[in-house]
């Protein structure tokens, strides 16, 4: 799951989403303009495991952030 902080980040992750699908990494995206925190509850709601973040700052430093969101792991 890609979360896309501002307009810069989803032009950034629209085509990383598609290369993702392209070597069959199931990728699901929030197209909206929803905050992290909305972003990170929808990604939890649908069973998520690995969310993918980019934001302003990743875009400018060309990096992104990857969560693991298996909470069951801190249990």
């Amino acid at each position: 799951f890609i979360i896309a902080i501002g307009e810069h980040a989803l032009k950034i992750a629209l085509p990383l989403a598609e290369r993702f699908k392209a070597r069959e990494i199931r990728t699901g995206m929030a197209m909206t303009k929803n905050g992290l925190k909305e972003q990170l509850g929808m990604a939890h709601r649908l069973g998520v495991r690995f969310v993918v973040i980019v934001g302003e700052r990743e875009v400018r430093d060309k990096t992104a952030i990857v969560k693991d969101m298996d909470f069951t792991l801190l249990q």
